[in-house]
């Protein structure tokens, strides 16, 4: 579950959990209209806002 929420400079950071300080994390940049997602190892994807949405709504109904 999302426990941080940051804003800044027109980006929202979610942390996806509290176990440690090198969990997920989800970037929306509301001015790019890009969602950049970071794992636990560095690694990054960056997804358009409308990718996103598609991903959420496919795992919504699987």
């Amino acid at each position: 579950m999302t426990t941080k929420r940051t804003f800044d400079q027109n980006i929202t950071r979610f942390t996806l959990c509290r176990a440690c300080a090198n969990c997920p994390v989800i970037e929306i940049h509301h001015e790019s209209n890009q969602v950049v997602i970071t794992d636990d190892f560095g690694g990054k994807v960056t997804l358009t806002t409308e990718e996103w949405k598609q991903a959420v709504a496919d795992v919504q109904f699987s």
